[in-house]
């Protein structure tokens, strides 16, 4: 799933003289070594490859390359970097390749033992997406009737219209900031592949639908959705009210879970946190109070974070000890206090110490060689703030909507949901994690959420009775109770698995064709690996 570039990229005079000035050595009359053979401490990793890939390179899977160049300061850290060259051009390669400079290092260049400027480098890039899982077209439909039914079910929906919507949306808002002509280009190719594709898109959509229900179902689903619609996605007013009730439920789980774990584990009091944070002797050379010239956002910080920490609001503060090494980088780096512990705050801590660089003043001040103070703080994003209690409708109304919520399984649907987030947590747990902070901390979500989904049932009773009438909510609450009804709720789960698959193969199908129709005039070529063929939608031979 990715694209090929060829061809050499075509560099106008202009450009490259306005690059070439824009070094502060030619700048100053002083003629700048260029160095041919750097000696980098630091590269790119595949985490800033992945964060600075240009957005709209990545939906139509075109791979790029670009050449920039940069000064090399007295620390080894580059500054004043501009294009060279870039291909495809208009993709935004060479500003990603600009962005990405501030990770590089070299080894600082010395005379008579003393840092000094390095001249010039200039550092190829090329950009590489990572090999991509294999994406197959959803299994086709037993039978023609059970195809068309599913077809049915999917124009009623507008199941494909989503999807399409949602591919645009995304690659449009990723394409804002390109040159016009590159942005008015991929909005033509983009908009006729979403066209061209469109009955392909809903085969595949269909075909999803009928691996999960019979003919007699999807033709009943279809029929109640033909005339009811899907309220929560079509009822702006509905699905505005439900989302500020998730969001009210999103923030309960995280107030009860960590009011449950913190009861079985000792989260940190404020008082463990200041200390860890109080200021240590300097009688021994140690830098206590560091000025840092590079140092890890508090995205990155957020990101690092213990898995279970952010799910339960669980703050947490380490204080590490660091030898600092050549061009202000950290050496030899190790806990010295963390609160709360047990919960891995400072192996995260130890993960971060590569981003950090000490200031060059500090380091013209004989700070090579000395323990330095690194303090990270690790605070949970901040939720909304729970929404104001909304009213809700007739007491006939509320009834019904009383009723809707009791058969919806929303606990069940949402505990599967909650179930899913555990097993991504424990997943990227690492080795040697406390097992009792593990298991205390997986039964607090499952209890907070199941707490916070018993407090949210009225409210989301408020929001249908306040929304649709009465005739609506019997007949909603009449399919509910049908066979029909009753498959299409329990049958949730199978159907968004195939779905998912479906909407991944159908993003595939827009990418790649897409992504032809963009690179046919322009300097860039398709991948190797062309678009899927999709089948007819049925098989030959019903399934046993």
């Amino acid at each position: 799933m990715r694209g090929v570039i060829q061809g050499a990229a075509r560099i106008g005079l202009m450009a490259w003289l306005g690059c070439v000035l824009a070094g502060s050595a030619l700048a100053a009359g002083k003629k700048a070594d260029v160095v041919t053979n750097p000696d980098w401490l630091k590269r790119p990793s595949g985490e800033d490859m992945a964060a600075n890939y240009p957005a709209l390179a990545t939906y139509m899977e075109i791979e790029g390359r670009a050449s920039i160049s940069c000064d090399v300061k007295a620390s080894g850290t580059l500054v004043g970097c501009c294009v060279i060259s870039e291909a495809p051009t208009g993709l935004g390669f060479g500003e990603a390749a600009v962005k990405m400079s501030a990770a590089f290092q070299m080894r600082p260049m010395t005379v008579n033992g003393n840092a000094v400027d390095g001249g010039t480098v200039r550092i190829p890039l090329n950009f590489k997406l990572p090999p991509a899982d294999a994406i197959a077209e959803p299994p086709a439909a037993d039978t023609e009737e059970g195809l068309e039914q599913a077809r049915r079910l999917v124009r009623a929906g507008r199941f494909q219209q989503l999807l399409a919507d949602g591919f645009l949306g995304a690659t449009i808002k990723s394409a804002n900031d390109l040159p016009e002509t590159t942005r008015t280009a991929a909005m033509a190719a983009l908009r006729g592949a979403v066209d061209a594709r469109a009955e392909d898109v809903e085969i595949a959509l269909a075909q999803a639908f009928a691996s999960v229900y019979s003919a007699d179902q999807e033709r009943e689903i279809a029929d109640f959705v033909e005339k009811y619609g899907r309220p929560e996605q079509d009822n702006s007013s509905l699905r505005d009210r439900l989302t500020d009730v998730r969001t009210q439920i999103a923030r309960a789980t995280r107030e009860r879970a960590g009011g449950i774990f913190c009861a079985a584990q000792a989260c940190g009091s404020p008082q463990e946190i200041l200390s860890v944070w109080r200021a240590i002797p300097t009688d021994k050379g140690r830098i206590d109070n560091p000025q840092w010239a590079l140092a890890p956002s508090a995205f990155r910080i957020t990101r690092a974070a213990p898995p279970y920490a952010s799910a339960l609001g669980v703050q947490g503060a380490v204080r590490l000890t660091c030898v600092v090494a050549k061009g202000g980088a950290l050496n030899d780096c190790r806990v010295d206090e963390e609160a709360p512990v047990r919960f891995g705050f400072g192996g995260a801590a130890l993960k971060l110490v590569d981003q950090y660089q000490l200031s060059a003043i500090q380091m013209d001040g004989g700070a090579l060689g000395r323990d330095v103070t690194v303090r990270i703080g690790f605070v949970p994003t901040e939720l909304p703030a729970p929404p104001p209690t909304s009213a809700g409708g007739s007491p006939r109304a509320m009834a019904l909507a009383r009723e809707l919520v009791a058969a919806d399984a929303t606990q069940d649907t949402t505990g599967r949901d909650m179930e899913l987030v555990i097993l991504n947590i424990e997943s990227n747990l690492p080795k040697g994690f406390d097992d009792g902070v593990r298991t205390d901390a997986a039964n607090a979500l499952r209890s907070g959420m199941k707490a916070a989904i018993d407090e949210s049932r009225d409210a989301i009773a408020r929001a249908w009775a306040a929304t649709l009438s009465e005739d609506a909510l019997e007949a909603i609450a009449a399919f509910q109770k049908s066979e029909a009804g009753r498959a299409f709720r329990e049958r949730q789960p199978a159907l968004e698995v195939a779905l998912q698959k479906a909407g991944r193969y159908a993003a595939l199908l827009f990418a790649r064709d897409a992504r032809d129709r963009f690179c046919k005039e322009r300097d860039c070529l398709a991948s190797d690996v062309q678009a899927p063929q999709p089948s007819s939608g049925t098989s030959r031979e019903a399934n046993p």
